[in-house]
C-alpha cells in the first residue's frame, strides 16, 4: 500500500482531498453536536416556559380563591350565623340573609378555576350550597357524586379542630378548605370549601397541540410532596417520586419530565411527555442535518475523485468549497465594517438620547416661564413624567445677572467665557445650598432665572442670596445683581413670578444689588390683563369651572385695582378687554347685549369703588359658565336617551354590555359608565337587567313558552343566570311569578 501510494499520484491527491474534506466535516460534526445541545437546551427551556405560563395562570387564580375565601370567612353575616347552635330557634331570617349575602358575594366572582363551593356551619350542623341549606345526611348525595363519603368528609374536611386553611385532594379535583371562627381557641364555627374545576385545570394545562399528542401526564403535589391532582398516564406518581426532581428538566426511562415549584403555593407541577414527542423538533433537526452531512460527504468524495483524476489544484478548490459554506475570505473585512458601523450607530443613539433629555428639560422650563401650559394639572403631569419638578409648598423665582454691559455687540469672546464660568459657579453654589429644590433657565447670554421650591419667606431667601453674592464677590471679584419675585403659591402663576424677578433685576444698581419685587417697580397706571389670563378665563367659562372663574377675577381685581393706582381710564380699558373676551359667547346666549349694557352701566356709575363692576362681571361669567355646563349636560342627556332607546331595542342581544355600547356610540367604557350613572342614577348593568326582567314578566304570561325559551329571548345565555337575575330583581322565581 505504501509503494502504491508513492507511485500513484491519483491516490495521493485522493487521500489529500479526502483529508481536506474530512477535517472540516469533523469540525462541523462537533459544531453540529454543540448546536444540537444548544437547541435541545432551548427546547427544554421552551417546555419549562410553556409550563411556567400555565402555572402562573393557575397560581394567580389560586391567590384570588384564597383572597375570596378569607373575605367570605370574615363576613359579618356569615360570622353571625355561624354562632347559632342547634337548640336556637330564631335563625330563619338570619339564614335567609346569609344565603343572600353568600349568593351576592359569589355571583360577581369571575375566577374560571373555581367550581362548586359550600359553607358548613358547625353550630347548626347545616351546609349552605346553591342558595339552599342542607342537613349533612341530605347533602351526602352531592358528596357521593364528588367521590366522597359522609364519614370521610367529616373527618377530613370539616374537622372541628382544624384551623389551618389549605388545599387538599378530593377524588378527581382539588378543594380549598378555610376553617373559620371568631374565637382563637376551641372548635371551629364553620368551614368554607371551594372545589376547583378539574376540566378547567385540564384546559389550562392542555399541551396536546404543542406535542401533537395526548399521551402526556400532569402531576401536582403539595409542599409535602403529596399528590393532590393528576392527569394522563405517561408516568405515575410513584415513578415521579423515584426521580427526585427538584425543578427543571429531566429525562427518565424515555420520558421527559419538566417540573416547576411555585414559591407562592408551594405546589410542585410536573409535566411528563414521551421524550420522542418532547424533542420531536430536535429529532427533525438531527435528521435534516444528518441528511445534509451525508449529501455533503457523498458530493465531497465525488469531487475528490474527479480532482484526483484531473490532478486539479487543491488549494483553489478548497477555497471554492469554503466559499460554498459562506462568505469568502475577501468578505471578512466588510463584515468587520458592518460590526463597527453597528457599534457607532449605537453610540450615536445614546448620545442623541442624552441630548434629547436636555432638550426636553429646556423645553419644559421654557413653557413654564413663557406660560404655555393650559392648566396647573398639565404642568404637574408633565413635570412628574419627565422627573423635572416637584410640587412644593411655595415657589420663588430668582433672576441674576453678571456685569452691567447690556450691549451684546460690544461683548467679546473673553467676556462671554467669563460669564459662562461665573454662571456655572453661581449655579453650583445655589445647588449646594438648595439641592434638588432649585432649577435653572437661561434668559440670555448674561441673565439666568432660578426656580426655587421653598418653605422660607422671601426675606430669608434674600439673606441667603446675599451670602452667595458676597462669596462670589470675595472669591472671584465679580459683581452680580439679583431680582427676587414675590412668593408664588401655584405653579401655574410661575410665569408671573418670572416677570416679577425680571422687573426687580432691571431696577437693580450699584447700591441695590439684590432687590425684591414690589408693585412700585412697575407703571401703576398701566392696565394688567395678559393674554394667558384671558385664555384661561375663556377655558374656565367654557368648562363651567366657577371656582377657577372666581380666582381669576379676584386675581385681575387685585392686580389692577388694589396693587396699582385706580382711575377711570384703566377701568374703561379693562372693560373693553372684558367685552372683547365676552364676545366669544355672544352667539351662545340671548342676553349678551344686556350684559354689555349692564357692565357699561357699572363703569359709568363707579366712583372710586369698582366692587360693583366686579360683582357684575362675576355674575355674568357664572351665568355663562353655568349655561355652557347646562348645554353640555343636555348633550349628555341626549346621548343617554339614545343609549336607553338602543337598549330597549336590543336587550335580547346576549353580548350587550358597556363594551358593545361603547363601540356603537364611539365612547369609552369608563366615560359611558360614569355618565350613565350620573344621568339615570343607576348602574348600566342594573338598568339593562331591569329591562330584560320586565320584558320577561310580559313573556311569562304566555304559558306556551318555557322558562328556558324566555331566558334566551331576553338575552341570557343560561337559564340559571336568568333565574338568579329574576330572583334578584323581583324577589321571586320566574315560576312563582308565572303562577
Amino acid at each position: 500500500m505504501k509503494t502504491s501510494y508513492k507511485k500513484n499520484f491519483i491516490i495521493q491527491f485522493l487521500i489529500s482531498y479526502i483529508l481536506i474534506l474530512t477535517i472540516p466535516l469533523l469540525i462541523l460534526s462537533y459544531g453540529f453536536q454543540r448546536a444540537f445541545e444548544i437547541v435541545e437546551k432551548d427546547i427544554e427551556n421552551s417546555h419549562i416556559s410553556v409550563l411556567q405560563n400555565s402555572v402562573n395562570i393557575i397560581e394567580s387564580q389560586l391567590e384570588e380563591i384564597q383572597s375570596l375565601a378569607l373575605q367570605m370567612s370574615q363576613n359579618a353575616r356569615i360570622q353571625e350565623f355561624a354562632q347559632f347552635q342547634k337548640e336556637d330557634k330564631q335563625y330563619v331570617m338570619p339564614a335567609l340573609k346569609v344565603i343572600d349575602e353568600y349568593y351576592n358575594m359569589m355571583h360577581y366572582q369571575s375566577i374560571d378555576l373555581l367550581g362548586d363551593h359550600y359553607l358548613y356551619f358547625q353550630g347548626k350542623d347545616l351546609i349552605l350550597y346553591q342558595s339552599t341549606l342542607y342537613r349533612p345526611e341530605i347533602f351526602e348525595k352531592y358528596l357521593n357524586a364528588w367521590g366522597s363519603s359522609l364519614d370521610g368528609w367529616k373527618s377530613k374536611t370539616v374537622d372541628p379542630v382544624r384551623r389551618i386553611p389549605g388545599f387538599q385532594k378530593s377524588h378527581d379535583t382539588i378543594e380549598y378548605v378555610m376553617p373559620f371562627s371568631q374565637s382563637l381557641t376551641g372548635e371551629n364555627q364553620g368551614v368554607l370549601v371551594f372545589r376547583l374545576k378539574s376540566a378547567e385545570l385540564k384546559k389550562i394545562l392542555d399541551f396536546s397541540r404543542i406535542y401533537n399528542a395526548d399521551n402526556y401526564s400532569i402531576i401536582i403535589c403539595d409542599r409535602n410532596n403529596d399528590l393532590i391532582w393528576s392527569f394522563g398516564d405517561a408516568i405515575q406518581y410513584e415513578d415521579l417520586n423515584e426521580t427526585a426532581i427538584n425543578g427543571g428538566y429531566l429525562k427518565h426511562n424515555g420520558t421527559s419530565i419538566i417540573q416547576i415549584s411555585s414559591p407562592k403555593s408551594g405546589w410542585n407541577y410536573s409535566l411528563a411527555v414521551p421524550e420522542k414527542q418532547a424533542l420531536i423538533k430536535l429529532s427533525e433537526l438531527k435528521n435534516f442535518e444528518f441528511l445534509l452531512a451525508g449529501i455533503t460527504l457523498a458530493v465531497g468524495i465525488l469531487i475528490s475523485l474527479y480532482l484526483a483524476f484531473r490532478k486539479g489544484k487543491p488549494i483553489n478548490e478548497t477555497i471554492k468549497i469554503m466559499s460554498a459554506f459562506g462568505k469568502g475570505p475577501e468578505k471578512y473585512s466588510a463584515l468587520g465594517e458592518v460590526v463597527t458601523g453597528i457599534l457607532k450607530d449605537h453610540q450615536d443613539l445614546m448620545e442623541e438620547a442624552e441630548q434629547d433629555k436636555e432638550s426636553v428639560k429646556k423645553a419644559f422650563f421654557h413653557d413654564l416661564i413663557k406660560a404655555e401650559f393650559a392648566s396647573e394639572q398639565q404642568i404637574l403631569a408633565k413635570a412628574q413624567r419627565e422627573g423635572l419638578l416637584a410640587e412644593g409648598t411655595a415657589y420663588l423665582v430668582i433672576s441674576f445677572g453678571i456685569f452691567q454691559n447690556d450691549d451684546f455687540s460690544q461683548t467679546d469672546e473673553q467676556t462671554l467665557n467669563e460669564v459662562r464660568i461665573i454662571s456655572h459657579l453661581i449655579q453650583k453654589q445655589l445647588v449646594s445650598r438648595y439641592g434638588d429644590k432649585i432649577w435653572f433657565y437661561k434668559w440670555d447670554y448674561r441673565d439666568m432665572v432660578a426656580i426655587l421650591a421653598t418653605l422660607k419667606t422671601a426675606e430669608e431667601e434674600r439673606a441667603e442670596i446675599g451670602r452667595i453674592r458676597e462669596n462670589i464677590l470675595r472669591e472671584y471679584r465679580v459683581e452680580t445683581n439679583w431680582g427676587i419675585s414675590s412668593v408664588c403659591d401655584h405653579l401655574f402663576y410661575l410665569w408671573k413670578a418670572a416677570e416679577e424677578s425680571r422687573t426687580a433685576l432691571k431696577h437693580t444698581d450699584g447700591e441695590n444689588c439684590i432687590l425684591e419685587y414690589s408693585i412700585d417697580l412697575e407703571n401703576k397706571n398701566q392696565l394688567y390683563f395678559p393674554d394667558i389670563i384671558s385664555d384661561r378665563l375663556l377655558t374656565c367659562i367654557k368648562t363651567g369651572n366657577l371656582v377657577e372663574i372666581d380666582e381669576i377675577i379676584r386675581f385681575l381685581e387685585k392686580e389692577n385695582f388694589e396693587k396699582r393706582r385706580w382711575n377711570r381710564p384703566v377701568l374703561i380699558k379693562f372693560n373693553r378687554k372684558v367685552l372683547e373676551l365676552m364676545s366669544e359667547f355672544s352667539g351662545e346666549n340671548d342676553n349678551a347685549n344686556d350684559w354689555v349694557l349692564w357692565l357699561n352701566e357699572a363703569v359709568i356709575t363707579s366712583e372710586g369703588n369698582v366692587a360693583e363692576y366686579f360683582n357684575r362681571l362675576r355674575k355674568i361669567c357664572h351665568q355663562t359658565g353655568a349655561g355652557m355646563a347646562e348645554k353640555k349636560n343636555r348633550q349628555r342627556k341626549n346621548m343617554i336617551d339614545n343609549i336607553i332607546l338602543y337598549l330597549h331595542e336590543n336587550y335580547m342581544d346576549s353580548g350587550m354590555g358597556l363594551a358593545k355600547i361603547g363601540a356603537v356610540f364611539r365612547i369609552s367604557e369608563g366615560y359611558l359608565s360614569s355618565v350613565f350613572k350620573e344621568q339615570t342614577g343607576t348602574n348600566f348593568a342594573d338598568y339593562l337587567e331591569k329591562i330584560r326582567i320586565d320584558q320577561a314578566c310580559e313573556l311569562l304570561k304566555n304559558e306556551k313558552m318555557t322558562i328556558n325559551e324566555i331566558a334566551q329571548k331576553v338575552g341570557y345565555n343560561s337559564v340559571q343566570s336568568f333565574r338568579r337575575a329574576f330572583k334578584r330583581v323581583k324577589n321571586m322565581s320566574p315560576k312563582e311569578a308565572r303562577n
